[in-house]
């Protein structure tokens, strides 16, 4: 059936919203790459590039429905849940948003 960690989620698209990301070091994402969120991978990378205005790259994840997690109702951004994507084997922070980071 489905193999990917996240399971049913990714394969039947039952994701409530959109987190756009970005990136603080110079690395460049490709998509596909994990998201973490304290630890525990919570979403991929959707779709990735790097912003010459903003001098760094960014990109779009969905968060799914998880009744084991209090992500879903965008509460965790303001509790301070210390998100990471990972590029390569190496985990880099990134700052997630629930609208574009145009600044």
């Amino acid at each position: 059936m489905n193999s990917h960690p996240m399971g049913f989620a990714l394969y039947f698209g039952t994701f409530p919203f959109v987190l756009f990301l970005r990136l603080h070091s110079p690395v460049i994402l490709h998509g596909k790459e994990g998201v973490f969120c304290d630890g525990r991978l919570v979403s991929i990378v959707r779709n990735a590039g790097y912003s010459h205005r903003l001098q760094r790259s960014i990109g779009t994840a969905y968060i799914p429905k998880d009744p084991n997690m209090d992500i879903n109702d965008g509460q965790f951004l303001a509790e301070g849940g210390e998100f990471e994507v990972d590029c390569m084997g190496v985990r880099y922070p990134v700052q997630v948003y629930l609208s574009l980071p145009l600044h």
